[in-house]
């Protein structure tokens, strides 16, 4: 069972700054306010809404039973989010060449019954309850709570330890073999 939050959040590039992008043959580049940073902008946000798709795409297969997906209009950005590409798919990859991603949020609820439909129940599409109503004790039975005893094992054969004291050996090791290579004769 996976629960997925934030799918609703992203962090859109701006020219503010530096605008760090790969051109179309793959070159990193990093713009500093140039007179083209309005172009380099569509191919950062490209970038940033693919990794985005990754990050989502990993997210949303680890389930084996069931998944809980959160999804809405929820803050400025939420039209510019990879579930918001993927549900609501209003922008071909083409478009995203001279546009910012951006979702038509106000097609939000007929886009998810739309995708759910066709499912047979497998995907739902529930409201958020506005309210929820909290649990009620009666007034004057306070509540006795008592701890428990426990009477189960306690497993010794671990520990706690950092990433430097697991890789301390391999880094022994990595230091010695390099002294025995520089030790080496090498016969001409």
């Amino acid at each position: 069972m996976v629960f997925v939050p934030y799918l609703w959040h992203c962090r859109p590039r701006n020219t503010k700054g530096l605008l760090a992008f790969h051109d179309k043959s793959g070159i990193a580049y990093l713009d500093a306010g140039s007179a083209s940073i309005g172009n380099h902008l569509y191919l950062a946000e490209q970038e940033r809404l693919a990794e985005d798709i990754r990050l989502a795409y990993v997210a949303l297969t680890r389930a084996e039973s069931a998944i809980y997906l959160v999804w809405g209009k929820v803050g400025r950005s939420s039209g510019q989010t990879a579930l918001a590409f993927l549900l609501h798919p209003n922008q071909s990859v083409e478009q995203l060449e001279s546009n910012i991603p951006g979702a038509n949020l106000k097609l939000l609820h007929p886009d998810l019954v739309k995708l759910a439909g066709p499912t047979g129940g497998d995907i739902l599409v529930t409201p958020i309850p506005t309210s929820v109503t909290p649990t009620l004790y009666p007034v004057g039975s306070p509540l006795t709570l008592t701890p428990q005893k426990f009477r189960g094992p306690i497993a010794t054969d671990w520990r706690v330890s950092s990433f430097t004291s697991l890789t301390k050996a391999m880094k022994a090791s990595s230091s010695a073999r390099s002294e025995r290579v520089t030790d080496d004769v090498i016969a001409r």
